[in-house]
């Protein structure tokens, strides 16, 4: 048996412009194109493998009837396969902006490096306590979430 090997992935990504630049929905923002999302995903990110959402195609069966579909279903997880990892983009997290973003990249490499690899005192010596701690809890799924629902997303709880 071969070893398993981790992969980082995003299986979920909205593309927001097709190929010829038209909008995927009213609202797409004109830089997600499939180009830009590959390149995002590569270099800022760190990511190996992507599953991009193509919204022209027709859809076979609905978000909603799917999930119905599935929801009395026992969820799977095969013995041999490494653990899920949830995780929390930096964006998301409590005072990262883009300036902070830029700073533990340009030290870390990759948002998958500063998730999941840089040690915490390294993270404490670029962006201090706080944020250090925000990422240490997100690595341990400690962080208190506010659910979304009716049109607004979730929130970290500060």
């Amino acid at each position: 048996m071969t070893a398993l090997t981790n992969i980082f992935a995003d299986l979920h990504i909205h593309i927001g412009r097709t190929q010829t630049n038209r909008p995927v929905k009213i609202t797409a923002a004109q830089n997600l194109t499939f180009r830009n999302i590959l390149q995002e995903a590569s270099d800022r990110k760190g990511l190996q493998c992507i599953g991009i959402i193509d919204a022209q195609s027709p859809s076979v069966l609905g978000v909603a009837d799917r999930i119905a579909q599935l929801a009395d279903q026992p969820t799977k997880h095969l013995n041999h396969r490494p653990p899920y990892i949830h995780q929390i983009p930096l964006e998301f997290l409590p005072g990262v902006g883009k300036k902070t973003i830029d700073r533990l990249l340009s030290v870390f490499g990759t948002e998958m490096n500063i998730l999941h690899s840089a040690k915490l005192k390294d993270l404490q010596s670029i962006v201090g306590d706080r944020i250090a701690h925000y990422i240490d809890l997100s690595r341990k799924g400690m962080v208190d979430l506010v659910e979304g629902g009716g049109g607004s997303y979730g929130k970290i709880k500060q």
